[in-house]
């Protein structure tokens, strides 16, 4: 699959300052690709070491 076949994006992040981080990073890596896209700040995430989860989806319409 292609970043075309993306159809959502859900991040998971720990600390709001680190947003604008995460944007450009998803910038960076989707290009102009545009899925549906959410984002919730935790208090958690599995693991103490991780600061972003990140779960993409992603469909072919072959």
């Amino acid at each position: 699959m292609r970043l075309e076949n993306l159809v959502r994006i859900r991040c998971f992040l720990i600390d709001v300052a680190d947003i604008e981080v995460l944007k450009a990073s998803r910038a960076a890596f989707l290009g102009e690709a545009r899925p549906t896209s959410s984002l919730l700040i935790v208090k958690a995430l599995g693991d103490p070491s991780w600061s972003v989860e990140v779960e993409a989806i992603a469909a072919s319409f072959a």
